[in-house]
């Protein structure tokens, strides 16, 4: 068996799309960004949330694994 080949999109309105068509009526769809430090994920991923509007809430993860005292 072989892996599943890759979706690729070449901007966010193409993945907000693709999205949206995937959320179902009544039920959550949970979508994560992962990607090396850096990279944009958080940036790629508000903007994302404001292409899909009010049926998305954005929750950022940035430094959740430092420290309180930090």
């Amino acid at each position: 068996m072989s892996a599943p080949r890759p979706i690729i999109m070449k901007n966010t309105k193409e993945i907000s799309a693709a999205i949206a068509e995937m959320l179902p009526a009544d039920d959550r769809l949970l979508v994560a960004v992962a990607g090396a430090p850096g990279s944009g994920k958080s940036t790629i991923a508000a903007t994302i949330a404001d292409q899909l509007g009010a049926c998305c809430c954005l929750i950022p993860m940035d430094g959740f694994h430092l420290d309180n005292s930090v």
